[in-house]
């Protein structure tokens, strides 16, 4: 988004992101992970979340989870 000429704030408000961690830690891997994977990581991070609120997922062992299939498939 940002090589489209939209600025930080406009891409994060765009995908929903608006914690400052989480912020930090996208901008953190965007250098170190291929745009591709950086995407498909924010798109199950989002679904992760969805999951939580919606069936009422552990958020400690849904993000566990999560954070091992990122390590896992990295």
């Amino acid at each position: 988004m940002l090589k489209k000429g939209k600025t930080e704030e406009s891409a994060f408000s765009q995908i929903g992101v608006k914690h400052p961690a989480m912020k930090g830690t996208i901008k953190r891997h965007s250098s170190s992970v291929k745009q591709e994977e950086l995407i498909e990581m924010i798109k199950e991070l989002y679904s992760v979340e969805k999951m939580q609120k919606v069936e009422y997922l552990d958020i400690k062992e849904s993000f566990e989870q999560f954070l091992i299939r990122q390590i896992s498939n990295g």
